[in-house]
């Protein structure tokens, strides 16, 4: 059996957990405070709402604060995905590189696990150097995190498709919610909601449908729509800045050939993330390492 494990990360929980500004706060940066204040009842909303996600569809584990839990519980272990090794944002908490875990009890694999820069702090290096070379497997989300563990350890990993992409439309229909709009419309997605970001959803929205209506004079306007459930119909997807926007659109374009290969992967005609399958790929994007 597999289940998630429960493991909470301090300076993660604390950014992540919706919380009222101080007093001091208040003092000290008041117009970050009180935009914190008004938002607060909203992200609750969608705190709550994630955890009761969490709660009915996904098997987790009780609560553990130490690796000695972890090597205590488990026989094998998964590390990722996602920056998992970024110390910026985990505070360097070493329990992801697991050092710990004797690997001769407790198997390590890290999957689609991400450094989130192309260097690492030389503390961080150290700490890696150390942690990674007992893993059984390491599997990477981007090159640099691959030409990292090379550097730092000799080892290969392998960059993996990250496990979102593994699963397709049908699989997310399963737990999408129902529509809250009907028609098309402009879908807005980043890591935090900002001013600018709806700014250019508004305002850009003409310039934006204008260009796919250019698009469909070429016969490519059914490729501009983002084929997945819970954004379905949109139009174009908008980012934090006009060039990020035109990336995004030009990455709808291509979202039906990327689709395509997802859908290789899900029906199992090909199979990515073992080191046979993807050694000779590797080999040929990195032909120094």
């Amino acid at each position: 059996d597999a289940e998630l494990v429960d493991y909470r990360n301090p300076q993660v929980s604390s950014r992540e957990t919706p919380r009222l500004p101080t007093p001091a706060e208040l003092v000290r940066a008041p117009k970050g405070a009180v935009s914190r204040a008004l938002k607060h009842a909203p992200l609750s909303q969608r705190h709550r709402a994630f955890e009761r996600f969490r709660a009915a569809r996904q098997k987790t584990g009780p609560l553990v604060t130490s690796q000695r839990e972890l090597a205590e519980r488990y026989d094998a272990l998964v590390v990722g995905s996602d920056q998992v090794w970024n110390p910026t944002i985990t505070g360097a908490d070493e329990t992801y590189l697991l050092p710990e875990v004797d690997p001769r009890r407790t198997a390590k694999v890290a999957y689609a696990a991400s450094f989130g820069y192309p260097t690492v702090p030389p503390t961080w290096a150290r700490s890696c150097m150390r942690a990674l070379p007992s893993f059984r497997a390491i599997g990477v989300r981007e090159d640099e995190g691959a030409r990292i563990v090379c550097a730092l350890t000799g080892r290969r990993a392998e960059v993996v498709l990250d496990p979102t992409l593994l699963l397709d439309a049908r699989d997310w229909e399963k737990v999408t919610a129902p529509r809250v709009y009907e028609g098309r419309y402009v879908f807005t997605y980043v890591v935090q909601e900002r001013a600018l970001t709806l700014s250019l959803a508004r305002e850009g929205i003409g310039r934006l449908i204008s260009f796919e209506s250019q698009m469909g004079s070429e016969g490519a306007s059914d490729r501009l729509t983002v084929d997945a459930a819970a954004v379905e119909d949109v139009t174009v997807p908008v980012a934090e800045d006009p060039r990020a926007t035109a990336r995004a659109v030009l990455d709808a374009v291509w979202r039906g050939e990327l689709g395509r290969r997802i859908d290789d992967v899900v029906e199992d005609r090909v199979e990515l993330g073992t080191f046979k399958t993807t050694g000779s790929e590797f080999e040929r994007r990195h032909p120094s390492v």
